[in-house]
């Protein structure tokens, strides 16, 4: 190359420039503006495919569990309406399941050890955190009616949680809501309550009795079992964001 050449070269050279701090810093600024307004945006409909994907899955499990009662019921009404009764007695509800008792005065009872919700669980092709269902108290329609009896064998209402950090979902009887299932009386009343009084759903007439098919949490029906964390009904109203009602202790 000649001294013209490499001249010419050489001027090129001092003619480019670089950015200037201002106008590095006048980039960031945008980008970090950018970022703000788009990232949550993007969270958000990371959190909405989380939900959609949480709202299948609780519906997978309750379709499972209506699925193994239907079965249940199709095969072994009979045995199950005249083999148990009831005493009387609180602490041994009948439920729909042989030789398995509730332990409280509502006859609610964890079944999550049991080979019925493995069945279940196996069926849904997953395990929950928690999953509790709500169906006919089982002493209330064991008369031998097949409509009456049915209605033990009918999941009415559904509380599901994905994983520890998920939102609890539940099943109100028509949709699946986030909101918690308050009773019209007590410390959380809601006067549009799915429950009026002692666990009597509004909308069928129904007297609920309650089983958990899956628990991780370390809650309970009953808080005083050793071991147990505490009421499984009170950590869901937290989680859920439901408020004891003003002027209740």
């Amino acid at each position: 190359m000649g001294k013209a050449g490499q001249k010419r070269l050489n001027a090129l050279y001092k003619n480019e420039k670089g950015f200037t701090l201002v106008e590095l810093i006048v980039v960031l600024v945008i980008l970090a503006i950018l970022a703000a307004i788009l990232i949550p945006q993007l969270l958000g409909w990371i959190d909405q495919a989380r939900a959609k994907q949480d709202m299948i899955n609780a519906r997978n499990c309750m379709t499972a569990m209506q699925a193994e009662l239907t079965k249940m019921y199709a095969f072994h009404k009979e045995g199950q309406a005249k083999g148990v009764k009831y005493t009387g007695n609180d602490q041994e509800r009948p439920t729909v399941f042989p030789k398995i008792y509730g332990k409280n005065n509502n006859g609610d009872v964890d079944i999550s050890s049991s080979d019925y919700a493995k069945a279940i669980l196996a069926t849904a092709d997953e395990e929950p955190y928690i999953f509790i269902v709500g169906m006919g108290q089982r002493e209330l329609y064991d008369t031998g009616n097949d409509k009456d009896l049915h209605k033990a064998y009918t999941c009415y209402v559904a509380m599901y949680m994905k994983s520890e950090d998920s939102k609890p979902l539940y099943f109100d009887g028509s949709e699946w809501t986030t909101k918690y299932l308050e009773k019209d009386t007590g410390d959380y009343a809601d006067p549009n309550g799915v429950f009026t009084g002692k666990n009597v759903m509004r909308s069928t007439g129904v007297t609920i009795q309650y089983y958990i098919v899956a628990n991780k949490s370390g809650y309970t029906f009953d808080p005083d079992i050793p071991g147990s964390k505490g009421s499984i009904w009170n950590y869901l109203r937290e989680r859920s964001g439901s408020k004891k009602t003003k002027g209740k202790k």
